[in-house]
């Protein structure tokens, strides 16, 4: 699955010139069978330099998708034709008792967030306001992430998405590929070992779609009817501290954790708005886009990305846009709640602060309702401001041994009970 790019308004199918409007009809057909099959019904001859290997990353870093989207110069409608491939289903991987009620800090890396493929023969049944009732998740246990509406959780976070495109973008950064799959051999090979060893707690892995192209309030829907199944994206995953472990990355401004955070890569969170059952093999197609300014990209980058270093070490939202702006994301309605509409709503609501802390740097932030602790567990230590030059800058490593002694026990780094 790729970009396919027009050079020209022109192109000849079976020997015959057509027009692109002539063409955007037959694009649609093409794009509902296999990519192989598309390529040959359009007639593009592609050199190899446009045929990316799924995701790229820039110089800077930031991925470059290669999502299943048919693109061109001249039509808008085409542009928004986004095809997700189903490549992986997981349900998670029993453990034994004794390993399930160990601490964060204990577990072995293949013990974080374990999860089993499903046969391709077989199917997972997901289900609104909770997803996947035959296996528990932790992303949608409200309990665990100290929020008393367990139905709302549920709801936005019934289904967790992983891409394949951000696998690939990850694979391909500089600093962080060490951490993923990435034998010298083929990408076919990388592939295969993320299918086999999904490392995001994911329920299911797409071959194609990107957090630059998803775009809050996106509609999913299987294509050709194979299922009922309609799914509707609430928010980017904002990751844990468990990424960090289930990676073996450094923590801090340099993990994982961290990039996935900016970025939107770390997975998609989507409520089910109409059961169905899903099976490998199948495709979801995007059936409606009513948001496309609010890509997961964007979003993340907003309320994430952009924070000074004391909110970026805490992996705490930051806004220093303006606040019409912010007011608009808050407005978003099928914007999901945890950790995202609720850190909106706590900068609105402080917003006289936070504007003299663009300005100034500095003053005693008010009262926080949410807080998962940062990187380290540290959030008391890390809030005496006398000690902050030392540890951020001088200490590294403290922060990571007291990371040891003071395993993270509130918000989402709760015990592993119900990864």
């Amino acid at each position: 699955h790729t970009f396919i790019h027009s050079k020209a308004q022109r192109k000849t199918i079976q020997g015959q010139e057509l027009t692109m409007e002539e063409l955007k009809s037959d694009a649609v057909a093409a794009s509902l069978l296999p990519f192989s099959f598309s390529l040959d019904l359009l007639g593009l001859e592609l050199d190899d330099g446009e045929l990316p290997d799924t995701a790229s990353v820039s110089s800077s870093g930031q991925s470059t998708s290669a999502s299943s989207i048919i693109t061109s110069n001249s039509t808008n409608d085409l542009e928004a034709m986004l095809v997700l491939p189903v490549v992986g289903l997981y349900e998670r991987k029993k453990l034994p008792k004794e390993i399930n009620v160990l601490g964060i800090s204990k577990l072995q890396s293949d013990q974080v967030m374990a999860r089993r493929r499903v046969e391709s023969d077989k199917g997972i049944t997901f289900h609104p306001e909770y997803g996947h009732r035959e296996s528990n998740y932790y992303n949608a246990d409200y309990k665990s992430h100290q929020y008393q509406d367990e139905r709302k959780v549920l709801e936005e976070r019934a289904v967790l998405i992983q891409s394949m495109d951000h696998y690939d973008a990850l694979r391909r950064h500089p600093d962080l590929a060490k951490y993923f799959a990435n034998d010298e051999g083929s990408s076919k090979s990388n592939r295969a070992s993320i299918l086999d060893h999904p490392s995001f707690g994911e329920q299911i892995i797409v071959g194609a779609g990107a957090a630059k192209d998803l775009c809050i309030g996106d509609v999913l829907e299987v294509q050709n009817g194979e299922s009922t199944l309609k799914l509707e994206i609430s928010s980017p995953r904002r990751c844990c501290v468990r990424v960090n472990k289930k990676h073996n990355s450094s923590y801090g401004m340099d993990g994982v954790r961290r990039y996935c955070n900016i970025t939107g890569l770390g997975g998609i969170f989507a409520r089910v708005l109409e059961e169905g059952e899903l099976k490998e093999g199948m495709s979801f197609v995007r059936t409606a886009n009513p948001l496309p300014k609010w890509t997961l990209e964007e979003l993340s980058k907003s309320l994430y990305g952009e924070a000074p270093r004391d909110f970026a070490m805490k992996n705490w939202a930051y806004w220093s846009r303006s606040e019409e702006e912010l007011e608009e994301v808050y407005s978003l309605e099928q914007l999901g709640y945890l950790e995202w509409k609720d850190e909106v709503e706590y900068i609105l609501e402080h917003w006289s602060w936070y504007e003299q802390h663009r300005k100034t740097g500095g003053g005693k932030e008010p009262e926080r309702s949410t807080d998962d602790g940062g990187d380290f567990g540290l959030e008391g230590i890390t809030n005496i401001e006398f000690l902050k030059p030392l540890l951020y800058k001088v200490a590294p490593p403290m922060y990571r041994l007291l990371d040891l002694a003071f395993a993270c026990s509130v918000g989402c780094c709760a015990p592993m009970h119900t990864d």
